[in-house]
């Protein structure tokens, strides 16, 4: 396995293995290819490819590796040469990616539920300050689950509360509806019927 001061890699059949900042990555030959960000390959004031992606054959392979203190160097069969820089296929490998999207969670169980653990955020505060839908979408991305207290117990303010976090997707219902015990709608939802935590 070749080294740099900076890395490790290795030319396996399709991809390259490379081996930085202790992340172990793996990068197909085309997809190397294809992303070239040279000046005929890449335009740099679109931020778009210049190459014709159909002309790159399938089973494309560096014929040569070298790597410097911060720079991967492929050479092509036909002598064109790529350059990336070691910190840019960190950010975008699937490896890198995954290191940095990491997210701490914590689990439900019944004692979170019961003893009501999950932290919930004043309408007021989720509404007039970032402070507050940070702390909600904090809240949300740690439990699965977030709260909003003290919100007036109206359609028009659900819907405040809907699009302070995203839009709002139309249903076979429409925008906003009622939840009421009519069963002819055929849907438990719309019954006397308990209907527990669900996805």
């Amino acid at each position: 396995v070749p080294t740099s001061p900076s890395c490790a890699w290795q030319l396996n059949d399709g991809h390259l293995e490379l081996k930085y900042r202790d992340t172990l990555m793996r990068f197909d030959y085309f997809w190397l290819r294809d992303h070239c960000r040279s000046p005929s390959c890449y335009n740099t004031k679109t931020n778009q490819r210049s190459l014709d992606t159909a002309s790159v054959d399938l089973t494309i392979k560096p014929q040569a590796v070298r790597v410097d203190e911060a720079t991967l160097f492929l050479t092509w069969p036909d002598g064109h040469v790529t350059k990336y820089g070691l910190e840019w296929l960190l950010m975008n490998s699937y490896e890198g990616q995954k290191q940095q999207v990491m997210q701490p969670r914590i689990l439900w169980n019944a004692d979170i539920y019961q003893e009501a653990h999950v932290p919930s955020v004043d309408y007021h505060s989720f509404l007039e300050t970032n402070e507050g839908l940070r702390e909600f979408l904090q809240n949300f991305l740690l439990y699965g689950i977030a709260f909003v207290e003290n919100v007036p117990p109206t359609k028009e303010d659900t819907e405040i509360i809907a699009e302070r976090i995203s839009l709002i997707r139309e249903t076979i219902y429409g925008r906003m509806w009622y939840f009421t015990s009519d069963f002819s709608r055929g849907d438990t939802a719309y019954t006397k019927l308990a209907l527990d935590r669900h996805t």
